[in-house]
């Protein structure tokens, strides 16, 4: 028997000696579904890492979208930041500087500006302070 086979016999899990030690002989029962486990795990796996956040960002980007006001300020996905001066079904039309205003459709939205995420985020994140009393 030669390197290649007992390394390919390794791998598949499949019983190397016995199998050279009953040439001719029929092969224990196993074979695909014995690999049919541990794809089943991988790709259970690959669901829960890869799949599941990033089908969260979507639908938290689309409720984003969806609520899209006037006033808000928001940057594309080009980069540029701008305040929303008109909302349509599938447009938005962005004041970018006095008398300068452009218009995106809305899915080019990245998101809101950092100085215009919801205020119960940023209160929450900053840390409160003790009161201090002399006596």
């Amino acid at each position: 028997m030669n390197a290649l086979t007992l390394f390919a016999a390794t791998l598949l899990q499949t019983p190397a000696v016995e199998t050279a030690a009953t040439e001719g002989a029929e092969s224990p029962a196993g074979g695909i579904s014995d690999l049919m486990l541990p794809l089943i795990v991988i790709m259970v796996l690959f669901y829960v890492i890869m799949l599941g956040p990033e089908r969260k960002q979507r639908k938290k980007r689309e409720e984003m979208l969806a609520n899209l006001k006037k006033g808000q300020e928001v940057m594309t996905t080009g980069g540029m930041y701008g305040k929303i001066a008109a909302v349509n079904e599938d447009a938005i039309t962005l004041l970018l500087a006095k008398d300068v205003r452009v218009r995106f459709n809305r899915s080019a939205i990245q998101g809101l500006s950092k100085e215009e995420e919801p205020a119960a985020e940023a209160k929450s994140s900053e840390p409160k302070t003790a009161e201090v009393v002399e006596a």
